[in-house]
């Protein structure tokens, strides 16, 4: 394989594998839809009492599940019974949610979320700055970084650094050293 080609290819995969990892990821009420609900929906459907339209708020679960005028706007595990979602893919300009004349659109991945995050039980989360943090577990000594590629069968040696070959510089420095095997 010629030397440009592979690393167009290299380059290709490293972009498109985040968004193909984040979709087989379970979708998070925080962190995909929040974002959504926010910069779209909630100036008619927030938490400002006084600007509520079609008596439905969507910023909190047990009023997005009581519903509006139209019923209930979210049935955990049916996108199609979930009137929000037949609002978001509607051909009917007068049900299409967001309104046109709001100047507001969802990009399809956004409408697609919608859909796997209803279909996933529309699971809400109360806002990030309210939920306590959990540390994520520490790798045990077994763990490695290891540096792989085609390369290797090009003759190149493949590197692992492991936790077993680092040391300290001294004792008055916080730094350490990690050696390659």
């Amino acid at each position: 394989m010629k030397p440009k080609l592979k690393i167009f290819l290299a380059g290709a995969i490293a972009i498109a594998a985040p968004q193909f990892a984040h979709a087989a990821e379970k979708v998070s009420f925080n962190r995909d839809i929040r974002p959504i609900l926010s910069d779209i929906c909630f100036t008619c459907h927030g938490p400002d009492v006084s600007k509520i339209k079609g008596g439905l708020r969507l910023d909190n679960k047990e009023s997005a599940m009581k519903g509006g005028e139209s019923g209930p706007a979210i049935v955990p595990g049916k996108p199609d019974a979930s009137e929000v979602y037949k609002r978001l893919i509607t051909h009917d300009a007068d049900d299409l949610m967001p309104p046109k004349k709001s100047g507001k659109t969802l990009k399809p991945e956004q409408v697609e979320t919608f859909r796997r995050w209803i279909a996933e039980g529309a699971e809400y989360q109360g806002h990030w700055s309210f939920i306590k943090p959990e540390r994520p577990a520490v790798p045990g000594k077994s763990a490695q970084f290891s540096v792989l590629s085609s390369q290797s069968k090009q003759g190149v040696q493949s590197e692992i650094l492991s936790t077993e070959h680092c040391t300290d510089v001294s004792a008055k420095s916080p730094r350490t050293v990690c050696f390659a095997s």
